[in-house]
């Protein structure tokens, strides 16, 4: 099965840009909306992976399904999904869909680590449900103890 090693930033990063890349990755993954694309969306699956020094992506189909894997160290959970969906057009399933969007339109540093937490969660777990349902429960009761 052959393996093919995306990366959008890598381009620049072998002409000896690398630190501008990095600098200006997040802006530019943040600045490019989510356009309405023509189904059908492809099943997909991401999971963390130490890989080779430079590979930041690596993505395949199995049986239908676009498996993409990225090392955590170089790339986070949000990123890895905001990049890939410039290539190809994804599913993860309402929830997981819902967090990229949230995570894409954050005003704010916090809001986007929440959400790059909660992607990062689902991706090591596999179980975007139970992630999604426990932070749900959690937030609950923080609103609850705070009598809202």
């Amino acid at each position: 099965m052959k393996r093919t090693a995306i990366s959008p930033l890598s381009v620049n990063s072998t002409l000896g840009h690398l630190p501008y890349c990095v600098a200006t990755a997040r802006p530019v993954l943040n600045a490019i909306p989510s356009q309405p694309k023509p189904t059908p969306r492809a099943a997909a699956r991401f999971t963390q992976a130490t890989l080779p020094t430079g590979t930041k992506m690596l993505h395949e189909y199995r049986d239908g399904v676009l498996v993409v894997t990225y090392d955590g160290v170089q790339f986070n959970a949000l990123d890895a999904r905001l990049a890939s969906n410039i290539f190809v057009d994804f599913t993860e399933g309402a929830q997981v869909d819902g967090l990229r969007e949230l995570g894409r339109a954050a005003e704010d540093e916090t809001s986007r680590e929440l959400y790059t937490v909660l992607l990062d969660q689902v991706d090591r777990s596999g179980d975007a449900a139970g992630v999604i349902g426990r932070a749900a429960e959690l937030f609950g009761k923080v609103r609850a103890e705070a009598g809202e």
